[in-house]
């Protein structure tokens, strides 16, 4: 359901973690706890700066210490 429908649309999670093993644990964590959002992942920051450049990204859940660019 969307949100004209009387339903508040599903909140946008954007994970960025460089690290792939965390990045799967924290999405499946993610899912599992919030199965209403929609969870999206990204390996870097220019990954991740192209999933926000389109648009609907509620949060954003990153690791700091990312290769080449920190959070």
């Amino acid at each position: 359901m969307t949100a004209a429908e009387g339903r508040p649309a599903a909140i946008q999670i954007l994970l960025v973690d460089d690290n792939a093993d965390q990045r799967e644990l924290t999405v499946e964590a993610l899912r599992e706890r919030l199965p209403e959002a929609r969870v999206t992942e990204a390996g870097d920051g220019p990954a991740a700066l192209q999933t926000l450049a389109g648009g609907g990204t509620d949060l954003v859940v990153l690791d700091y210490s990312l290769p080449g660019m920190n959070g």
